[in-house]
């Protein structure tokens, strides 16, 4: 079943909301990496950003980015493990 869905609010910008009920993302410090086969580039990145700008309450935030360009990348593959 799904855990998670996400939406993308600007490129390179995903808001991760969890569906397991009593979810807080703010009690969480979520694990974030690159899947290199199913990344368009070499040069994908991904991260998980804290201060969540572009997405809103319960919600993770992750950017994906070329490391070459720094720019945002939305063909970046990534998982999001939440210990």
């Amino acid at each position: 079943s799904d855990v998670c869905s996400s939406d993308l609010p600007v490129d390179g910008s995903w808001c991760i909301r969890s569906l397991v009920p009593g979810f807080h993302p703010r009690r969480v410090v979520p694990v974030v990496s690159v899947e290199y086969s199913l990344s368009e580039t070499n040069d994908a990145a991904a991260q998980w950003r804290s201060g969540r700008p572009n997405c809103p309450a319960g919600t993770i935030e992750v950017h994906t980015f070329n490391t070459g360009t720094g720019i945002p990348d939305n063909t970046v593959a990534f998982t999001v493990v939440i210990p």
